[in-house]
């Protein structure tokens, strides 16, 4: 469970900046709530992020993707090398990114982090604690690591410059950073505007039975009137392949049969009784359609096992009324999950959805520095409306436009 996760001076972030799914004490919606082993430690199990267009929502999504990627990859590939400071004075350049994050695993807590200076590691930590004050395993400063990790023992000489410890320590299977880069792994980011790289997944999912009932119950409560999904092989011929189609990818469409993926959909008689389906290719379904259809296998997967969902612009394509039930479904009825979105939908922000502690927005200052926040920093009527303040400005985070008539006057001007 994801406990808070900072960056400083990445991407439009130049102060640091934290994201708590510590809950604070409002009394809320107290279902909203996860119990920790830790009495006195109750987290959230969704947070909502609000801002203008271009205010950082997706940098903040961003930085949690490139902290979760350089934890997986970063022992074989060059991972830190793709880091950007924040670019918009003349000296973040030369400091350091921070990146840190506060996650339980069982019943331990650990806080772990690096910074990164042109793709190199200038630091690394990490602590972790159970029901006591914090004990250090591991505190790096360039190449000198102490005090001695018992499963990094040995593997100091091979940690390259780009390379986190912590990665190096889970490559050759070290009990405790092989369980947190699990942790990572089980961390799903999906950007709402590009949904359909995982479409792929959600139709292999459909395979197993087991899968296929649970997600066509779920497309069947979307009400996308779908009956079922059916993927059949189809054999490619050398006839079907041009003829400057290139060798390798000609190659494997020989050796591996295609698969194409259909819908069923109900068809109905003169007497409007159901008679039969019709079969229509996945890709005649309209692009929310798809969205579902791909959210599906992630979102009950993700509610299943306890871990963590994080969707980017989760309105695109998506009614209201789907987004709101799916965010009750995340709030009340889950087995420990979190599910953190970016988003515009203001129907969403009221109280009869989000407690106050729930609700976080992103602002760009002047000099393009991205500042977060939450609503519970705020003193809130008890009979305030979320959404309409928000419009109205009173929470800051949304954009201040120019009058955009003034184009076609400039633009009438210019034509006479």
């Amino acid at each position: 469970m994801l406990v808070t996760f900072s960056v400083a001076n990445n991407l439009s972030f130049k102060k640091k900046v934290t994201l708590s799914m510590v809950a604070a004490s409002v009394k809320e919606h107290a279902d909203h709530l996860i119990l920790t082993p830790n009495p006195k430690l109750k987290l959230l199990k969704s947070a909502v992020i609000y801002g203008a267009n271009a205010s950082g929502k997706s940098n903040l999504i961003k930085s949690i993707t490139f902290m979760r990627n350089c934890v997986l990859e970063s022992a074989n590939e060059k991972w830190l090398e793709t880091s950007y400071p924040f670019l918009f004075d003349t000296e973040s350049i030369n400091r350091n990114s921070h990146f840190e994050i506060i996650f339980m695993l069982g019943e331990v807590r650990y806080r772990y982090g690096f910074e990164l200076l042109k793709g190199k590691v200038q630091s690394e930590w990490l602590y972790s604690s159970l029901k006591a004050k914090e004990r250090k395993l591991f505190k790096r400063e360039l190449g000198n690591i102490e005090p001695k990790f018992k499963e990094g023992k040995g593997l100091e000489e091979r940690t390259r410059p780009n390379a986190l410890f912590l990665s190096v320590c889970a490559q050759w299977n070290g009990e405790i950073s092989t369980n947190i880069s699990n942790w990572f792994s089980n961390v799903n980011i999906i950007s709402g505007i590009d949904d359909r790289r995982i479409l792929p997944y959600s139709l292999k999912k459909l395979e197993d039975e087991t899968n296929k009932n649970s997600i066509l119950d779920f497309i069947k409560i979307a009400d996308l009137q779908i009956e079922d999904i059916k993927s059949e092989k189809i054999k490619v011929t050398a006839e079907q392949i041009p003829e400057d189609f290139p060798e390798e990818l000609r190659k494997a469409l020989l050796e591996k049969d295609a698969s194409l993926s259909f819908t069923l959909h109900n068809k109905y008689d003169n007497e409007r009784k159901a008679s039969g389906h019709v079969k229509l290719p996945i890709n005649f379904e309209s692009e929310g359609t798809l969205k579902i259809i791909s959210l599906s296998a992630p979102i009950l997967e993700k509610l299943a096992d306890g871990t963590i969902l994080v969707i980017d612009e989760m309105d695109a394509r998506l009614h209201p009324i789907i987004t709101k039930e799916l965010v009750k479904i995340f709030n009340t009825k889950n087995k420990n999950a979190q599910f953190i979105m970016a988003t515009h939908d203001t129907n969403l922000l009221k109280k009869e959805y989000f407690r106050r502690d729930q609700i976080w927005f992103t602002e760009k200052d002047r000099y393009g520095a991205t500042d977060l926040y939450s609503l519970v920093e705020f003193k809130v009527r008890n009979d305030a409306s979320y959404n309409k303040d928000y419009i109205m400005g009173k929470y800051g985070a949304v954009p201040f436009i120019g009058d955009f008539s003034t184009l076609t006057k400039e633009h009438e001007t210019a034509n006479e």
